[in-house]
């Protein structure tokens, strides 16, 4: 009776192995998305966050100067980059390079960010002003 009993455990811990196992795999994927994408957010905050002290040190800078100091884009980008590196130090200099690239348009800064203002300007202009 116990040599069956064995089997018959043995049997159910193998159907349930076989049932749970993708089971447990896709929560996993699941829970290993949530958080790439919470990760991605805090990265992306973090870019922003940089490219506005960025910007902002350039405009006291050049403020401070009466106007004869400008900071260059590229002066800009590289104090941005720098400090997500310091605020983040698990990503390397090329991911938060593209990291800071991309999230330019939407800190409102940099040559993506004209172009995007030029763009809604001429959309307003044909269309009237959106809500």
């Amino acid at each position: 009776m116990d040599a069956l009993l064995q089997e018959l455990a043995r049997a159910v811990v193998g159907v349930l192995g076989v049932l749970l196992v993708p089971l447990l795999i896709q929560q996993l994927r699941k829970l290993g998305l949530q958080v790439s994408a919470e990760q991605d957010a805090k990265l992306r905050a973090v870019a922003q966050s940089a490219i506005r002290g960025a910007e902002e040190q350039a405009a006291s800078v050049a403020k401070a100067s009466m106007g004869g100091t400008v900071i260059k884009g590229s002066e800009k980008l590289e104090r941005a980059v720098s400090t997500v590196l310091e605020r983040l130090p698990g990503i390397t200099p090329e991911e938060a390079t593209r990291i800071v690239h991309e999230e330019l348009p939407r800190a409102g800064a940099g040559a993506a960010a004209a172009a995007v203002g030029f763009l809604t300007s001429v959309r307003e202009a044909a269309t009237g002003p959106t809500q």
